[in-house]
């Protein structure tokens, strides 16, 4: 029973081999992927996070009520 596990325990590692070109591509797409789902958290629209003043055309946070520059409501 011993000899006839230690052969088909061989067996199935012969079937396993994989060329190392192959090891790289899919350790390469996983990494990608990984990047990917990681970052989406992390986007954001730049337009909706900055308010924009009509008059000076100054950039201000999302929560600013009034113009830094001139005063102006937002």
């Amino acid at each position: 029973m011993k000899m006839y596990l230690r052969r088909a325990a061989a067996q199935v590692a012969q079937m396993m081999e994989f060329p190392p070109i192959f090891v790289i591509l899919v350790a390469t797409v996983l990494l990608v992927v990984l990047i990917a789902t990681a970052s989406q958290g992390r986007r954001f629209n730049s337009s909706a996070q900055n308010r924009i003043c009509q008059d000076c055309g100054t950039a201000h946070p999302h929560y600013a009520n009034f113009c830094r520059r001139c005063g102006r409501r937002l």
